[in-house]
């Protein structure tokens, strides 16, 4: 079971707490690169805290960035070439934005202290397309591990 916060900024002192306290979180309303950035910054924080404390760093989290919500904004406002693109590229500045977090000092830091990042965290491509009921919002997965316990 995951607890839903949400991925504002009033949330992200939440998120960092349940984080630390090994509550599973599902972190909601995220709309672009800058909320997951300050979202995934908390459950770092929360992380490292654990880490810092002694507990375990693993605690399961999913970060729901709502992509279809941006082709939504422009429809019939673009041309038919770029319709259902502009959530697409959100997406992929997002996940672009996970990658370099992995690799920063964040990523180096939980690495030297024995935790991986797991490497489902980015979001998925798939925006909820009205016309595609099968589609579906993307949530990227975000977990760690404890490298002598995996």
């Amino acid at each position: 079971m995951f607890i839903k916060i949400p991925g504002t900024k009033e949330g992200l002192p939440a998120i960092e707490e349940a984080i630390f306290a090994g509550i599973p979180i599902n972190v909601t309303l995220l709309f672009s690169r800058d909320q997951y950035l300050a979202a995934a910054e908390a459950f770092l924080r929360g992380v490292e805290r654990r880490i810092d404390a002694g507990l375990k760093p693993a605690v399961g989290s999913v970060a729901s960035v709502f992509i279809s919500r941006w082709d939504a904004a422009v429809t019939g406002k673009v041309p038919d070439s770029l319709r259902d693109q502009l959530g697409i590229a959100v997406a992929k500045r997002t996940y672009k934005a996970y990658r370099a977090l992995l690799d920063s000092r964040a990523g180096s830091t939980l690495s030297m202290r024995g935790c991986v990042l797991n490497g489902s965290c980015g979001p998925a491509l798939e925006p909820r397309i009205p016309k595609h009921p099968t589609s579906s919002t993307s949530r990227p997965r975000c977990a760690t591990h404890n490298k002598h316990n995996a």
